[in-house]
């Protein structure tokens, strides 16, 4: 990762302040700076612009079902995006691999560098603070990275290629792929250290929380198909946030933007995919059966979709991301952490080990906040599979466009779903078959040229 290096050089002296506009005008001349105290180094914590936003991999979303995009719209879109759009595997891609290196992970990197040369006996609870942020943020990077450029975590993992674990801020560290074991044995290592620095909760849902930690631990245990961790946590994080929006309580009008506060009791962690124009809220038409499903006394049907007007009226666009303010921002949506995806994780587990009863429950007690009040009844199922197919329709309806729909699709393939994917453009129709090597994104050429690390076959 030669490429990355020669951009992280310029960094690991002025990254570190470059993003936080308030230190920065305190400290003219930053160019020459290294932070040396514990409340500079929340500020880099704080630089939401590269810790938050527009972090997370676009392609994640490019690549999944939930959408489709006009033969016209296509067309305008850059190259790069569109033969990903059909899965061809194009290998230019160089934004979306490097840019959580350089940011949240090379960010993260500097922080716990600097923070072993910092004097910390004032104040242990922020120096364990930042400590646990900075291991989770790096995490949630690398874990982003695995599931676009990896296969999806399996008995294989040993053998599988996993993603470079940047862990350092020396420039001349050689870059090599770990395994996908690796790769994963890291996240949930660092998550879990995580969990004994942070505190319970946090000022700011911008910054990682011990709550945080179990629901990304969540996350990932339930992407490695370890159903038993990932309820474990999904619990433990409920038991110290199990709060939901009561969507009846929504003034839904006819607006483009999500009539939600990107500051709603549901997220607790917050973080949104970069920007591209395929999944723009203005381009891309929801998946016209996923649309369908939605019921009538189902009011996210209101609150995630508007409909299109002129030449792309009958078709509906996507408003529902927690990330959406105003007009200018439609490019990005959201992929952090909520209570509602706790609940879907809980009651999944709850299903695959047989407990149809408090799965359905789970499940239940998010419904009935998306529902109609006086229309909503109950789901109920009257065998596990029958209740585990019913999460999992829901899981999708609620997770649209978070980031979640390509990591769940592969799961399920390798789970024997047996899932193919369509395209049409102007008559043509492409497929991405189950378990196909498409399903893995190529490292980008120049990468390869630069730094020589091993290719994803495809």
């Amino acid at each position: 990762m030669k490429s990355i290096r020669i951009k992280i050089a310029a960094l690991v002296l002025v990254l570190a302040l470059g993003a936080c506009k308030k230190f920065l005008d305190e400290k003219p001349n930053q160019a020459l700076y290294v932070p040396t105290k514990l409340t500079e180094l929340l500020a880099l914590i704080d630089n939401t612009a590269d810790m938050n936003f527009g972090y997370g991999n676009s392609l994640i979303e490019v690549l999944a079902d939930d959408y489709y995009v006009t033969y016209s719209n296509w067309q305008s879109a850059e190259l790069v995006q569109r033969n990903h759009y059909v899965w061809t595997g194009e290998t230019s891609d160089l934004l979306n691999w490097q840019q959580p290196y350089l940011n949240a992970i090379s960010c993260s990197n500097v922080i716990l560098d600097q923070l072993q040369k910092i004097d910390k006996k004032n104040d242990i609870s922020l120096s364990q603070q930042i400590e646990g942020s900075a291991l989770f943020l790096r995490s949630f990077g690398f874990y982003q990275l695995a599931q676009v450029y990896c296969k999806p975590y399996s008995e294989t993992a040993g053998a599988d290629l996993g993603i470079v674990l940047r862990e350092t801020v020396d420039l001349e560290a050689k870059s090599i792929r770990s395994t996908l074991a690796e790769t994963y044995h890291k996240i949930v290592t660092d998550l879990n250290r995580s969990l004994q620095l942070l505190p319970e909760y946090s000022e700011y849902r911008t910054r990682p929380s011990k709550v945080a930690a179990y629901a990304m631990l969540a996350r990932v245990h339930l992407s490695m198909r370890e159903y038993e961790n990932a309820q474990k946590f999904a619990d433990l994080a409920l038991e110290l946030n199990n709060k939901l929006i009561d969507f009846n309580d929504l003034p839904v009008g006819s607006s483009l933007i999500l009539p939600l506060s990107v500051n709603n009791e549901e997220i607790i962690f917050f973080s949104s995919l970069n920007s591209s124009i395929l999944t723009s809220l203005n381009t891309a038409k929801i998946d016209t059966n996923l649309y369908r499903s939605y019921g009538a006394d189902d009011i996210r049907k209101n609150v995630f979709f508007i409909q299109n007007t002129g030449a792309n009226a009958g078709t509906y666009r996507f408003r529902g991301s927690y990330y959406v303010r105003t007009a200018s921002t439609i490019s990005s949506v959201f992929n952090g952490l909520t209570t509602g995806e706790l609940y879907l994780i809980k009651a999944e587990c709850l299903a695959r080990k047989g407990n149809t009863i408090e799965a359905m429950k789970t499940l239940n007690a998010l419904l009935k906040k998306r529902y109609k009040r006086n229309a909503f009844i109950d789901f109920s199922a009257g065998t596990p599979t029958e209740a585990l197919n019913t999460i999992l329709t829901e899981r999708r309806k609620e997770l649209i466009f978070r980031g979640q729909r390509w990591t769940d699709l592969r799961r399920f393939n390798l789970e024997g779903a047996n899932i193919t994917l369509k395209r049409k453009l102007n008559d043509q129709i492409y497929t991405l078959p189950p378990n196909d090597a498409r399903w893995v994104v190529p490292i980008p050429r120049e990468e390869i040229a630069i730094s020589g690390i091993t290719q994803n076959p495809y």
